[in-house]
């Protein structure tokens, strides 16, 4: 049954080849609608998550999928779906047109980056009410391996103590929901130095920073129930697992399904995992998000022409959640809202009356300032923010210099250094504007006509050094003057610099 008048043809990506990822995804138009079988549905597709088993299985399918694609006879792409029903088999009884849904797919069945999807009910649910098909999306795939892990493999009972490894990957944030949700009493997760705070967010009750602590010192000797892996150190299960989990009764799950893991040391407590499609944990997630159990963080949002973005955003391991890429229809802004933007190259155009620009680009604009206000904050606090977080790896504590402080990065990144939690910075402006320059809380003002910044400060002091344009060749000699050895990092906005061989790192940035 349909009451939708469906369009000849539609649009889906397909997979030619494995390999690249990006290169060998392609989308294609003129695909034909296929006949429903009796418990199939027809979905008119509202968003698709990418999770990086998506671009992996593009990558490593020829080690373990038997059906090879080619340019004549490609594999369809993607697991997570959501969306509208707007046919269904004539066997189906649980859904009908009209019904918001979503799902996770099979290997065998993919096919969540189209226009349509033709579907099994045996792996789809109700959409939660609370949540927008771009948040819903992001649920099925990450949440039915985190739930299975915990509640099928992990058996985790209330008042267990859990520790998550990878609690910001899209599987960890979940799973440290979850966890909670299912009675846990503690739930430790790692993550880095800059998502600590967004894992406390979840509720994990200690966070530990993997690239400063080592979490089987910092825990209590045998005191974990359960230790769920998100792929990040499957093989701590042979040495450092053993020192923080239980005797005879701990285990260690992992969605690594190959690595090479001596299950000789716990037995039948050790458990690689492959997620299991179903509606019924599905609705079991469902549940949990209409109680306000269990949010989805969102870390980027792409139009569905964008999916190589998508891809490429995934793959840099920077992170936070899931990756979504959306249909047709823009659920991050009506008409009559305030935004503003900052356009890529190639897509320019605001000195003008009117723009058109891509939701991908835009974001609502801060309600306490103007118009006029806001519009001079994306350039400038956007390459800042990238600067100091992305490239610098700002963490509370640092020390950090900024070269220009007046100019417009300059005076922005002094204020997002200390936003970050920049324990002193200092920054060189002339001494016209040292007043300005001072009334945005810095703690060391340079004049740079008449001193020299590097005598100023003390020798290997400072964490991380953020040029706006003005002295990018201080890099070749007087910045390691003040930068900390082997972990100082200098990074400018002028990309005609080039890494040289120091004891510190270089970053060129551009937009």
């Amino acid at each position: 049954m349909t009451t939708e008048s469906l369009p000849a043809t539609y649009r889906a990506y397909v997979i030619e080849a494995f390999g690249d990822a990006v290169k060998n995804i392609k989308l294609r138009s003129g695909f034909k609608h296929a006949p429903l079988t009796p418990t199939q549905v027809r979905i008119k597709v509202h968003a698709a998550a990418v999770n990086p088993v998506d671009f992996k299985m593009v990558e490593l399918g020829a080690q373990f999928l038997e059906s090879h694609p080619t340019t004549e006879d490609p594999l369809r792409f993607g697991f997570d779906v959501a969306g509208v029903v707007v046919e269904a088999g004539k066997d189906v009884t649980r859904f009908k047109v009209g019904d918001e849904v979503y799902a996770m797919s099979n290997y065998g069945v993919l096919g969540a980056h189209a226009e349509y999807y033709e579907l099994d009910v045996k792996y789809i649910a109700h959409k939660p009410k609370n949540l927008t098909f771009r948040e819903a999306v992001g649920l099925p795939l990450v949440g039915l391996t985190s739930y299975q892990a915990l509640s099928f493999y992990g058996k985790l009972k209330a008042g267990d103590r859990v520790l998550i490894l990878g609690g910001s990957s899209g599987t960890g944030t979940v799973g440290v929901q979850i966890a909670k949700a299912l009675g846990a009493s503690f739930v430790a997760a790692t993550t880095s130095s800059r998502n600590l705070e967004f894992v406390k967010s979840l509720g994990a009750d200690q966070i530990m920073d993997y690239t400063s602590e080592k979490w089987w010192e910092v825990l209590d000797p045998h005191s974990i129930d359960l230790i769920y892996d998100c792929g990040a150190e499957p093989l701590s299960c042979n040495d450092v697992a053993q020192k923080v989990l239980k005797p005879d009764t701990g285990v260690f799950v992992t969605i690594d399904a190959f690595a090479p893991i001596d299950k000789a040391i716990l037995g039948p407590k050790i458990h690689q995992i492959m997620v299991d499609p179903n509606f019924t944990d599905l609705e079991t997630l469902t549940k949990l998000a209409e109680a306000g159990k269990l949010t989805v963080p969102i870390d980027s949002v792409y139009k569905f022409e964008s999916l190589h973005d998508a891809i490429t955003k995934q793959k840099s391991n920077r992170v936070r959640g899931v990756v979504v890429e959306t249909g047709e229809d823009v659920e991050d802004a009506k008409v009559g809202d305030e935004v503003y933007a900052m356009a890529k190259i190639g897509h320019m155009g605001s000195f003008a009356e009117y723009f058109e620009q891509d939701v991908q680009f835009i974001t609502h604009k801060p309600k306490n300032l103007s118009f006029s206000e806001a519009v001079g904050l994306p350039s400038v606090g956007i390459t800042s923010y990238q600067a100091l977080e992305m490239y610098g790896k700002v963490k509370p504590g640092d020390r950090v210099v900024i070269l220009g402080g007046s100019c417009g990065t300059g005076a922005v990144a002094v204020q997002v250094a200390k936003a970050l939690g920049a324990s002193f910075v200092a920054t060189t402006t002339s001494s016209h504007t040292s007043d300005f320059v001072k009334s945005m809380c810095v703690d060391q003002v340079i004049d740079h006509s008449s001193q020299k910044w590097w005598e100023e400060l003390e020798p290997h002091s400072i964490d991380l050094i953020f040029d706006c344009g003005f002295e990018p060749l201080t890099w070749n000699d007087v910045a390691q003057k003040v930068l900390k050895p082997h972990t100082g990092t200098f990074v400018t906005i002028d990309p005609s610099r080039r890494s040289m061989n120091r004891p510190t790192v270089l970053t060129s940035i551009s937009l």
